[in-house]
């Protein structure tokens, strides 16, 4: 089991972007947890960790997705998931095409959302004793989910070292000047 506040981590950290876009378009939120859930995926061991190649990912949204409510709406829905995996395969590492694990334990599926492993550390949990995720780590994973939502709207990532300029001579704001204007030209031309 995991304790965590939601709906007060989107507002803090998920709100400010959605308010910088919304002349673009309305956004809805909709939280929903799911309890035993399988990826159905074999995760390759490497000594004690579990590794999920990122050619594998795009796999693991089929039962994510058949486990979600379904909402029928015309319009478009993108999933931002936080996927805790069971004890028998943690700690489970999204790794890239080099074996080596993604900063973010988290991948993008262009077009449906965002899917973020936390592996929960056994050894400071009981079993049948809630694992509370702290603010700090919140604010981690929303971060890595607007980062996402941002990807998934047609912003590009920087190169590093490209990136740090920028990010000396940003704004303060969710989303920097050249963010925006990327994104409104993407959606207007």
């Amino acid at each position: 089991r995991i304790n965590w506040d939601i709906q007060k981590a989107v507002q803090r950290y998920v709100q400010p972007f959605l308010k910088e876009i919304s002349s673009l378009a309305d956004f809805v939120i909709d939280t929903q947890v799911l309890h035993y859930v399988s990826s159905d995926l074999a995760p390759k061991r490497q000594g004690e960790e579990f590794h999920l190649h990122e050619s594998q990912l795009p796999l693991m949204v089929n039962p994510l997705e058949s486990a979600l409510g379904s909402y029928t709406s015309n319009l478009s829905t993108l999933h931002f998931i936080v996927y805790v995996p069971p004890a028998s395969q943690s700690p489970l590492l999204v790794v890239d095409r080099d074996s080596q694990p993604v900063e973010s334990n988290a991948f993008v599926v262009h077009r449906w959302g965002s899917v973020l492993l936390h592996n929960v550390n056994s050894t400071d949990s009981q079993p049948d004793t809630a694992h509370t995720l702290s603010a700090d780590l919140m604010a981690r994973m929303m971060s890595t989910f607007v980062s996402h939502l941002k990807s998934l709207l047609g912003n590009v990532a920087l190169p590093k070292t490209l990136s740090k300029e920028i990010t000396a001579m940003s704004t303060g704001t969710a989303m920097s000047y050249w963010e925006w204007n990327n994104l409104l030209l993407s959606r207007t031309v």
